[in-house]
């Protein structure tokens, strides 16, 4: 992968940002402090332990980020990043009940493409609800592990 790349060119980007007036919309700031986050854990996935801590603080704070939007779907974006952030700074089980809540909670909020990614991710990385069916619902996604990665990493690759 190449996460590094992507965090740092949202590095080099971020002073662009502020000059266009990007972030005065809410839109703009949830999609940017969720891509940053998980640009984090992405990148987490492919560093070696000693190298987490900067990155859990950067999840950390787009965490706190979203949730200061005080929106549904914002809050729901938080908290998958939270429970992904859980498989490095808690145990794989509070990890794993929390990303099952993140689907509920995403779903909910109407980001239903964001809840099967972690439910595809809850069943062929972490190995859980294996009978549950197909996220996708038999959807034609060539890699599915792309596009699950995409929309909520995990760091345990």
């Amino acid at each position: 992968g190449r996460a590094a790349d992507a965090r740092d060119a949202l590095d080099a980007a971020r002073p662009a940002i502020r000059a266009a007036h990007v972030l005065y919309s809410q839109f703009h700031r949830v999609e940017l402090a969720y891509l940053r986050g998980r640009a984090a854990l992405a990148r987490a996935s492919e560093c070696a332990p000693a190298e987490h801590a900067p990155l859990v603080a950067m999840v950390r704070t787009c965490v706190r980020t979203l949730r200061r939007e005080r929106i549904a779907w914002a809050d729901a974006l938080a908290q998958t990043l939270d429970a992904s952030l859980a498989l490095l700074t808690a145990s794989r089980d509070q990890a794993i009940t929390r990303l099952h809540e993140a689907a509920i909670q995403l779903a909910a909020a109407g980001l239903g493409s964001y809840a099967n990614a972690v439910r595809w991710q809850l069943q062929h990385i972490l190995g859980r609800d294996a009978d549950a069916g197909d996220p996708w619902h038999g959807a034609t996604i060539v890699r599915p592990d792309r596009f699950a990665h995409t929309l909520a990493p995990l760091p345990v690759y």
